[in-house]
């Protein structure tokens, strides 16, 4: 069985270790999206400067002159930018491939952030290796491929795990050849397994159907329904849907505003449910960047109809919500972050060690042969 397993361990790490490499160094990059985007914005995301207005009637109808074809998917205030953040999907774009815009109420300026466009690249790149959907299976056959990595290589290194566990995470830099690249591939192995395991199961979720619909069963979670944005037309079926008055929007903000909640994050999503408007926001104590409470005003009482904290949810709603920050790592704070990032660099080390070791185990193999 061991000797199994070691084909299968070695056999996937050679084969696929371009994909791997892709996939782990996209991820690497992704892991502090927020910051970078932050730090390339310096001129919006400014706390010294004072924020601008929010008024969504006058966002969107800024925004509808600068892109009168452009579909708004939703409104943001957020208490580190200096301007409205709107996010806009443009003519030929899918929902995932909108980008974000901060707008400038004073000069109407509407300004694509600096780096959304590298990051829907290399987001894309890292889900589907910007192939759609042969891009998308190799990614995805590439994740379980990982998780089966993962896993192999704990049970072939189980002997050493059994009899020595804590010496298993040492590494004896006296040690040269192969046995410093054996010891050096296991035991930064084990140091980084709680996160590739991780990385691998979250990716699992978006990677397979089956995956996603197992895991919302068990956790009792239905599947929300795709909504579209503000537009001047919307197609469901063939039929089309009466124009949204934009003041609705606009009382409907103004009801959140008073209503004595404290926000340090707040997004007004742009379809209406009825007479119902959905607002998302974080406030100071929400526990990580995913853990969206959720209001839902009403524009003709012109009160808060529903209001649902995160923390509220059960468990299994709050972990599939929470999806994105556990593959990323950002929910267990910024060590969790750092740790995903150093385990997604720490991918090129196990390519290249385990090629290393491959290569000298055809070696050996080539010397042997050629003594007898």
């Amino acid at each position: 069985m061991r000797k199994i397993w070691f084909q299968i361990h070695w056999f996937l790490g050679i084969f696929l270790f371009l994909f791997l490499s892709l996939a782990a160094l996209s991820g690497a990059v992704l892991s502090f999206e927020k910051e970078i985007i932050t730090a390339l914005n310096p001129k919006i995301y400014n706390k010294t400067e004072e924020k601008k207005s929010f008024v969504p009637s006058e966002i969107l109808e800024i925004i509808q002159q600068r892109y009168p074809k452009g579909r708004v998917m939703l409104i943001m205030e957020d208490k580190e930018a200096i301007f409205p953040i709107a996010r806009i999907m443009q003519p030929g774009q899918k929902g995932h491939e909108s980008m974000f815009y901060a707008i400038n109420p004073d000069t109407k300026e509407v300004t694509l952030l600096k780096g959304e466009k590298m990051f829907k690249f290399m987001d894309d790149f890292h889900r589907r290796l910007s192939a759609n959907v042969i891009g998308k299976e190799i990614v995805a056959f590439t994740t379980l491929a990982l998780l089966v990595l993962t896993l192999s290589g704990v049970y072939l290194y189980w002997g050493r795990l059994r009899h020595r566990f804590f010496a298993s995470f040492k590494i004896d830099f006296r040690k040269k050849g192969r046995a410093f690249l054996y010891q050096f591939h296991c035991a930064i192995g084990m140091w980084l397994l709680p996160w590739y395991l991780l990385m691998t199961l979250t990716g699992l979720y978006w990677s397979y159907g089956w995956v996603t619909n197992t895991f919302n069963f068990i956790a009792g979670v239905e599947v929300a329904m795709k909504h579209g944005g503000h537009g001047k037309k919307m197609q469901n079926k063939g039929k089309e849907e009466p124009q949204i008055p934009v003041q609705r929007f606009d009382e409907a903000w103004q009801v959140f505003a008073n209503s004595g909640i404290t926000y340090e994050k707040a997004m007004m999503m742009l379809f209406v449910k009825g007479k119902m408007v959905s607002i998302n926001y974080l406030d100071a104590t929400s526990s990580h960047p995913e853990a969206y409470n959720a209001v839902m005003v009403d524009t003709r009482e012109k009160k808060v109809a529903m209001h649902k904290k995160f923390e509220d949810l059960p468990l299994g709603e709050q972990l599939a919500k929470s999806m994105v920050v556990l593959h990323s790592g950002e929910y267990f704070g910024r060590v969790g972050q750092i740790s995903v990032f150093i385990a997604s660099l720490g991918m090129g080390v196990f390519v290249i060690t385990g090629w290393m070791l491959y290569l000298d185990r055809r070696k050996k193999k080539k010397r042997q042969m050629e003594k007898i």
